[in-house]
């Protein structure tokens, strides 16, 4: 009988292999750019490209740089997400549109194995691309998790591993080892510049500052790259000879493997081909986070079961059902850091029409339900833009002058913490400064920086002045000695010596505070940011 995620996976190929070139272009250009919801404001936009010029003249420059952001999930863990210079990332669409039936092809092998649920574009019942659910890809995984339960019921063992730190280990030149299906046959082929391997390894090279060890993570771009390199993992691991006879499910989102076995020693098997053939390609297995687990255990994530019991909140919610779910929250996030969870918790409290949950609380608990949820950026900087979007279906609901000026101090209190610190999180700062812009919000102590600029501005002008004015009196003193000294008229030199040493250490003295306040940085990490923001709430955009 043919499992649910093999009959899933060769569905997803059919609806992929059905799609116009128009649409995946469109998605790949306007939805595909900034990747991953809530990275980035919605400030910038692909507003339009030419398909007929998508090759620009970048012949004659040799490299391009990256720009990326840090962006921390826990405060011990961060991941760098990149934009891709607009050049290269027209190009490298180019060529993945232009070869998408050889790429499909090539991703969803039929002798496949292992059945990926990563491909970053996600296909309606009517065969278009569903460009919301694209956006939130980590959910298909947790649904994935639900799916493989319907294939467990054969199988008495699940083995779960992943691959450490993947993007930033691929190998640009294993494209071209996964799409001719060896490392010799592309040696072989290294020199023909027109073939769509090595052109992709060039891209990637190229939009890197010519590295070849990692790819950036965030572009829709880098994800396909990241399915080519391991789908070629997986179809050497299916065509193991032993691998092909043994009975299992291997189902794979992104770097994370999922295999339903009958015995443990078939688990061990199994990992140790999967570790060979992922070793071909300069990548290894997080031993960390391998395991192999006796069923119903490892069938899904530990920490979903607490939270489903007591987290989930329904739209007739009061105050005491929020503090109870916020409280069991808190306690499951301390017992499994750095998962999902926050995130699915702050989606949650959004309902399917737009509207927050709780819009309908007194004033004052209101309140507390935002400065209760703000405490939780703490756990997972990555939340803050959720945060950020609650906070602004609020203010469209709520128009009331108490609650607007709340919204005020908050988001200068936020503000102040950020700019204060001696890193500053560029993250949180460009999310908050852009909200302020947004929201006309005046943040103060930007106001105040700029009068203690002025104030240090003045002062530095008059100690220059008075500087001056001590050079003049220094050299009228030293010209009053020669000429006492030359009319014989200079009784006690050294005296007058005395007196000139003292003007030039207090001189001296003038010129060192000078320069404590030239050294002064007045700290307002400013960002300008193009004034044409978009109107639509930020969970609009990324809903």
């Amino acid at each position: 009988m043919e499992s649910n995620a093999k009959k899933e996976f060769f569905d997803k190929k059919s609806k992929l292999l059905k799609l116009e070139k128009k649409d995946i272009y469109n998605y790949l250009f306007y939805n595909g750019y900034y990747g991953e919801r809530y990275t980035y404001p919605p400030i910038f936009n692909v507003l339009k490209y030419n398909e007929n010029n998508l090759n620009s003249n970048t012949e004659n420059i040799d490299h391009y740089d990256l720009l990326n952001i840090e962006v921390r999930h826990t405060e011990t863990a961060k991941r760098i997400f990149s934009l891709i210079h607009p050049d290269i990332y027209c190009q490298i669409v180019d060529e993945i549109v232009n070869n998408w039936v050889k790429i499909i092809n090539h991703i969803y092998n039929d002798n496949l194995k292992v059945y990926s649920y990563s491909f970053p574009i996600t296909i309606t019942n009517k065969n278009k691309i569903d460009f919301k659910k694209s956006k939130t890809m980590i959910y298909n995984f947790l649904t994935l998790e639900e799916k493989i339960a319907y294939d467990s019921y054969n199988y008495k063992y699940i083995l779960i591993t992943d691959i450490s730190k993947f993007y930033h280990s691929i190998y640009t030149h294993s494209i071209a080892w996964a799409l001719y299906g060896d490392r010799e046959k592309a040696y072989e082929n290294r020199k023909d510049k027109s073939a769509l391997p090595n052109k992709l390894d060039m891209l990637f090279q190229k939009a890197n500052h010519k590295q070849t060890n990692g790819i950036p993570i965030g572009p829709v771009v880098s994800d396909i790259i990241a399915e080519i390199v391991l789908a070629g993992v997986d179809k050497s691991f299916s065509e193991n000879e032993e691998i092909k006879k043994m009975d299992f499910i291997s189902i794979r989102y992104k770097d994370d493997y999922r295999f339903l076995v009958n015995t443990k020693e078939d688990a061990e098997y199994i990992l140790e081909i999967l570790e060979r053939e992922l070793q071909k390609y300069n990548l290894w297995v997080n031993k960390e986070k391998t395991n192999i687990y006796k069923m119903p255990a490892g069938l899904e994530r530990k920490w979903k079961k607490e939270y489903n019991t007591n987290c989930v909140l329904s739209n007739k919610i009061t105050m005491s059902k929020f503090q109870d779910a916020y409280n069991y929250l808190i306690e499951i996030e301390e017992k499994y850091p750095g998962t999902a969870m926050l995130s699915k918790f702050f989606d949650s409290l959004i309902d399917k029409k737009g509207n927050v949950i709780f819009s309908k609380f007194a004033l004052m608990n209101k309140i507390k339900v935002i400065n209760l949820l703000s405490l939780l950026v703490d756990y997972s900087p990555r939340i803050l833009p959720q945060l950020l979007s609650i906070i602004e279906l609020l203010i469209l609901h709520d128009k009331s002058e108490e609650f607007n000026n709340f919204i005020k101090q908050f988001i200068n209190k936020m503000y102040y913490h950020i700019i204060i610190n001696k890193k500053v999180d560029i993250f949180r700062f460009i999310w908050v400064y852009y909200f302020a812009k947004k929201h006309n919000i005046i943040l103060e102590i930007n106001e105040e920086l700029n009068i203690k600029k002025e104030e240090l501005k003045k002062q530095k002008e008059g100690l220059e002045q008075t500087i001056k004015e001590f050079g003049k009196t220094i050299k009228e003193f030293e010209n009053t000695i020669k000429e006492l000294e030359s009319k014989g008229e200079l009784e006690n030199k050294k005296e007058f010596e005395n007196k000139k040493d003292e003007l030039i250490e207090l001189k001296e003295k003038l010129i060192e505070e000078k320069s404590k306040i030239n050294g002064r940085r007045i700290n307002s990490k400013r960002k300008r940011i193009r004034k044409n923001i978009k109107n639509r709430p930020i969970y609009t955009i990324y809903r």
